[in-house]
């Protein structure tokens, strides 16, 4: 009778410690698919972020292009840059830098040789001008480098955006 007591203590404990065991690994796979989840979220938030930048940046490029006339003087628009959001040397934030071509004829633009990419009169059939809007927005993904290691060679996701606008 003692024996079988003894076994059934025994049991007992096995059971106890099965089952603080099966408990502590769901206890485990649910703080992993958590952390999991806030990273996923923060990537996607931050990609969502950049593209309404650039869609932002986007629009202002061509607001400054339409405000300066590009055929006289050197009124010519030809770059945009700016931070958003935090100093982006100490990984926060966002870089922005938007390049402006122009397409048309380059005996009127005033621009650098380097953002006009026509270079005949009857290149469009209109005669209209046209830009090539390239916004490129830059960020540090923190899952990959912590705060404290931020240098010029720490690797930047780059979202980039083009656009074709007829002014």
């Amino acid at each position: 009778m003692i024996l079988l007591n003894n076994m059934r203590y025994g049991f007992s404990m096995i059971m106890a410690i099965f089952v603080i065991l099966l408990l502590s690994s769901i206890g485990a796979f649910i703080v992993n698919l958590s952390g999991k989840t806030v990273k996923d979220t923060t990537f996607q938030y931050r990609k969502e972020q950049s593209a309404l930048l650039a869609k932002s940046y986007t629009e202002l490029a061509i607001m400054g292009v339409t405000a300066n006339d590009a055929t006289s003087g050197s009124n010519c628009l030809e770059e945009i840059t700016g931070t958003v959001g935090g100093d982006p040397t100490e990984g926060e934030g966002y870089e922005v830098k938007v390049n402006i071509s122009y397409i048309g004829d380059n005996t009127k633009l005033k621009c650098s040789t380097s953002h006009i990419l026509s270079t005949t009169e009857d290149i469009l059939r209109d005669q209209q001008l046209y830009i090539i809007v390239d916004v490129f927005i830059r960020y540090i993904d923190f899952d990959i480098v912590s705060m404290a290691t931020v240098t010029d060679a720490t690797p930047r996701i780059t979202y980039h955006r083009r656009t074709l606008q007829r002014i």
